[in-house]
């Protein structure tokens, strides 16, 4: 997944991944972070006023033709003071 920093004004100032899974998918991830920054947000509103706050981008990764089974990896707690939002997915393909 990747976590977000957003600040009051609709733009991203920190994109950090934090977890791939499964771990062999790393390579996916080139350009990710950067492109995921260039996003446009919005940010948690509390009584009228807009506030700085994290979310979590969950990613799903999968390569094309790949007929092997997914392997089964636990994955960490999320961070508590982020929000989740919908699952993205990546596809890549082998050389």
């Amino acid at each position: 997944y990747v976590h977000v920093w957003i600040e009051k004004n609709h733009a991203a100032s920190k994109c950090r991944i934090e977890r791939v899974n499964p771990a062999g998918a790393i390579e996916l991830t080139e350009g990710l972070a950067e492109t995921i920054c260039s996003w446009q947000f919005n940010p948690v509103e509390i009584h009228g006023d807009l506030i700085a706050s994290e979310v979590i981008v969950p990613v799903k990764f999968s390569i094309k033709n790949n007929t092997s089974p997914p392997l089964a990896e636990s994955l960490p707690p999320l961070p508590t003071t982020a929000y989740v939002l919908e699952t993205i997915s990546v596809e890549g393909s082998t050389p």
